[in-house]
């Protein structure tokens, strides 16, 4: 999914960031005047040209949970699981060990 601005997902209100030297931050859409866009921000209302913005990337939860394993020449290896059903099933292999970890949940932007 591109970032890139669009103006009707703009408009249907997902987020949007405006462009600084400092990297991307969190505005408000406002509307169109003209060629540009105006946000709402922390200077206020401003006028900006729509290629500085971008429609703000979206972030999801990631679950897994880490497991040492050993295969037959008795070298140590790890596999990561990302479901219950996926864990049942390492678990029940041969060359499973034990779990590193318990399930962890971590945020990522896509």
């Amino acid at each position: 999914m591109s970032n890139e601005f669009n103006l009707e997902r703009a408009k249907a209100g997902e987020p949007v960031e405006f462009r600084t030297a400092n990297g991307y931050v969190k505005v408000q859409f406002v509307g169109m005047h003209g060629p540009d866009a105006v946000i709402y921000w922390q200077y206020g209302y401003t006028p900006v040209d729509p290629q500085e913005l971008r429609i703000a990337p979206k972030k999801v939860n990631v679950r897994y949970r880490v497991a040492v394993m050993k295969n037959n020449q008795g070298d140590f290896y790890t596999i990561v699981a990302n479901h219950d059903d996926e864990a049942e099933l390492i678990k029940g292999w041969t060359n499973f060990k034990r779990w590193l970890s318990d399930w962890q949940e971590v945020e990522v932007t896509e």
